[in-house]
């Protein structure tokens, strides 16, 4: 009787550890979950491959539910490597998280949804998770998000692209060691943004990039010198960097809010304009 007891125990042991297993998404194909919590269906966006073939491009965001999205890492079994373009005159600037209203939708079946102004546009989103596979946040992405406060940036990220977070509602922002580029307007127009650290990797910093960002009090910078400048949008396929090429409205230029040593840190870093 023991014997059979014990027998039986053993069974119930084996199925739960079987559904522990089951539930920790053993055999999810594509993403899965991360730390920022449940991934978003791939139907949540359009994709493509990249010009390599070997991963994905989120090209625009089609949920309807707003509040937090976490971006998969896969799709259709290929790695997701980049939000939005870093610039190609085919496709034109990101704006990914672009939300039609209803009535947009409603009134255009079927057409792309590619603008940022206006009643037809949509700021839901509270808060973004990128995972650890994409190296290339692109030209626009996010801009014009309003509603978005917090942004989990991957540590494989290595181009933040011109006007990416442009006037979001971000209130600090860590970059992740391993980015090199931070190019034009990429944070411009962020007026709740008060705290930025950026990485020791950082090699090039653009024209504008916290242009307006009203708040931001505390910065924290490489060690080494920046070089700061701007990308010349030539041809609008990557643009060229021109060191010390400064635009109108200059990397730190309407950050009132800055001290004193912020503002001697940042000159000393390489920085020759205004603020």
């Amino acid at each position: 009787m023991r014997k059979l007891f014990n027998q039986a125990a053993c069974g119930i042991m084996v199925v739960l550890l079987v559904m522990a297993v089951a539930s920790c998404g053993g055999g999810k194909k594509d993403g899965g979950s991360s730390s920022g919590g449940k991934e978003n269906p791939a139907t949540d966006f359009k994709y493509d491959l990249n010009k390599a073939g070997d991963g994905i491009v989120i090209g625009s965001y089609t949920g309807n539910n707003g509040g937090k999205v976490v971006v998969p890492a896969k799709i259709e079994g290929y790695p997701v490597v980049e939000i939005g373009w870093l610039y190609d005159s085919s496709r034109g600037l990101s704006f990914v998280f672009a939300e039609p209203t209803d009535k947009w939708i409603k009134d255009n079946p079927g057409k792309p949804f590619n603008t940022y102004e206006g009643s037809d546009r949509k700021t839901r989103i509270t808060a973004v998770v990128i995972p650890d596979t994409v190296t290339l946040i692109g030209s626009g992405a996010f801009q014009n998000c309003t509603a978005l406060k917090q942004i989990t940036l991957p540590k494989s990220l290595k181009i933040i692209a011109s006007s990416a977070f442009l006037d979001t509602g971000l209130t600090s922002i860590t970059v992740p060691e391993g980015v090199t580029e931070i190019r034009d307007a990429a944070f411009s127009g962020c007026s709740s943004l008060a705290s930025v650290t950026l990485p020791e990797t950082l090699g090039r910093l653009g024209g504008s990039a916290f242009y307006r960002c009203t708040a931001l009090t505390d910065i924290k910078l490489p060690s080494k010198p920046i070089k700061y400048g701007r990308w010349e949008d030539v041809n609008w396929d990557g643009g060229k960097f021109i060191e010390g090429l400064e635009s109108f409205e200059e990397t730190f230029n309407d950050c009132p809010k800055l001290s004193l040593s912020a503002r001697k840190a940042i000159k000393d870093s390489g920085y020759k304009g205004e603020f």
